[in-house]
């Protein structure tokens, strides 16, 4: 979807579904105030609307209308894009990831363009360690036998929702940001998958 600013600036909009480890996801997701959050259309979701540049990015949290059928068919059928996310490296944390897959497809009627977001509580070290390595292989495993691109982070106590989408912008660039999430099929296949890591000053 394309809106026009007060400009006349083209700006692309983009609703994205954050969705994986309950855990993960809600303190991705909950640093901001209830009060500063957007309502949306769908009654159980509320929005952080965040701007990149020309891209106007609304993320909308499911996991409080997971026994709501309707809502969360309504929410995907709106829904540009997914963002799977959980903890790198715990088996437990990433057997959410196949599970929001399949939602994806029965909620949409189709596979919206997917990728999935590894996130570690642990500091990053000047030098990679070698449990380090163990995890993203072990997390790239998994995620490429999903068949979605992966994007790992590591960074500090989960760092600002904003800054991680910035960082992303950063590391993909816009184009292939925007491409993501308005060409499904680029989301389909191997998307170079590649470890970042992210230090915040």
């Amino acid at each position: 979807m394309v809106i026009e600013n007060s400009l006349d600036v083209a700006i692309k909009k983009f609703k994205i579904l954050i969705v994986g480890d309950p855990d993960v996801a809600t303190t991705f997701f909950s640093d901001t105030k209830t009060d500063e959050l957007q309502t949306t259309s769908i009654t159980k979701i509320k929005a952080r609307e965040i701007n990149i540049q020309d891209m106007r990015f609304e993320l909308w949290y499911c996991h409080e209308m997971e026994n709501d059928e309707e809502e969360k068919r309504n929410a995907f059928e709106e829904a540009s894009g997914v963002i799977a996310l959980f903890n790198k490296g715990e088996e437990t944390s990433f057997s959410y990831i196949p599970h929001c897959i399949s939602e994806v497809v029965k909620y949409s009627g189709r596979m919206l363009p997917t990728f999935a977001l590894g996130l570690s509580r642990e500091n990053v070290l000047e030098t990679v360690s070698k449990e380090n390595v163990l995890d993203y292989l072990y997390s790239l495993g998994n995620v490429s036998a999903c068949m979605i691109p992966y994007v790992e982070l590591n960074s500090p106590n989960f760092v600002n929702v904003e800054e991680v989408l910035i960082d992303l912008v950063k590391i993909i660039n816009c184009d292939k940001i925007d491409n993501c999430f308005a060409k499904p099929a680029i989301l389909r296949g191997n998307c170079g998958l590649k470890q970042f890591d992210i230090k915040n000053d």
